[in-house]
């Protein structure tokens, strides 16, 4: 196969990676608009544009669907790709060390170590490589981050897909991990469980949130999925009809939707009756 050198990354073509990079580029999008509307980080288009990561068929779908393109065609890539690479799914995994002796010699160090406090350094290994991940993340004071929701976010600036993440710093010592989607005249919020008291922050600027439901959060810079919960704002343009429909579509379970508006919440009561008694 033809390698090519894309942003500095050797990279293939007739992958999975390439093909995606092509059809991005086809329908003018940056990387940071794709992420907006398959609800990832610019990061992750990356690594899938330049086959470090493997999406899993889930997003392969969105995929299809985002570009108009044969699922079938792009699975087929997906399996010849996870043929090359030796690899199962490596969407939830590190990028492959171009090393492997370096991997090895790591382990044989390790081995040497005695069995009680293999354990310990593998997780101090562990949080280096959390913080290494951690510290490429784009930090925003409060000040950046109102004037990226005046900027990126409002629902006056058109309709086109906007992603604001990374890290707000509350205090010298504390900084909040948060994922902002605006799709259209919608307005989404991921944030780690154990700091959603740190809603009002954002709902300062943006107002009361409409509804939440809990989830589990991919956060860059952690392997392990986190514990989260999704906020979500309507533009004041959306019927509640619109609202109910939109939630209905998001896979949500009506149970799991906890609304903070006493009309949607009434909506939904109404709504879910209806489709019981159907």
């Amino acid at each position: 196969m033809k390698d090519l050198k894309i942003q500095g990354e050797k990279v293939e073509e007739n992958t999975l990676g390439y093909h995606l990079k092509q059809l991005r580029k086809q329908h003018k999008l940056t990387r940071k608009d794709l992420a907006a509307q398959l609800e990832v980080s610019s990061s992750y288009i990356g690594l899938i544009e330049t086959n470090k990561r493997l999406p899993k068929k889930k997003k392969l779908q969105r995929y299809a669907s985002t570009f108009n393109e044969d699922i079938h065609l792009l699975e087929e890539l997906l399996e010849k790709q996870k043929a090359d690479d030796e690899s199962v799914d490596s969407s939830n995994a590190p990028a492959p060390l171009e090393n492997d002796s370096l991997l090895k010699d790591f382990i044989s160090h390790i081995k040497k170590v005695q069995t009680p406090f293999q354990e310990s350094i593998l997780k101090q290994c562990l949080e280096i490589i959390n913080e290494h991940w951690k510290a490429s993340l784009v930090k925003y004071s409060l000040t950046d981050l109102i004037e990226s929701i005046k900027k990126e976010l409002s629902f006056q600036i058109g309709t086109n897909h906007r992603c604001v993440e990374g890290l707000l710093q509350v205090s010298e010592e504390n900084n909040i991990f948060f994922r902002l989607f605006r799709n259209n005249h919608i307005l989404t919020l991921e944030l780690p469980k154990k700091h959603r008291d740190k809603i009002d922050l954002f709902e300062r600027w943006v107002g009361p949130h409409d509804y939440s439901f809990a989830c589990d959060l991919d956060v860059p810079h952690l392997i392990e999925k986190q514990a989260g919960a999704v906020y979500t704002w309507f533009s004041p343009q959306t019927t509640l009809q619109q609202q109910f429909e939109h939630i209905c579509n998001s896979k949500v379970s009506l149970n799991d939707v906890l609304p903070n508006s006493s009309q949607l919440a009434w909506f939904i009561q109404q709504n879910s009756e209806a489709l019981v008694a159907v």
